[in-house]
């Protein structure tokens, strides 16, 4: 769960499952990557499929990396 300076609240992500900064697997994030990408919007930053994306399966597997890059990717806080 996250909660934005604007008030808004998102919960994402899995309780039970492991992400790229869990277990840092280049091929599974790439299989995450594929099969995500064709259905959802990842434009928009109030969405849990773009949490996740960015935060979880981001390009690093360390979570605060990920996370500077989203804060300045969508310009929020």
């Amino acid at each position: 769960m996250v909660q934005f300076a604007n008030g808004v609240v998102v919960h994402f992500g899995s309780k039970n499952g492991q992400t790229f900064i869990d277990h840092g697997d280049k091929l599974k994030r790439s299989n995450y990557l594929t099969r995500h990408g064709a259905s959802e919007d990842w434009s928009d930053p109030y969405k849990p499929g773009t949490l996740s994306r960015f935060l979880l399966w981001g390009d690093s597997k360390d979570f605060e990396k990920n996370h500077q890059s989203y804060m300045q990717r969508f310009n929020v806080s």
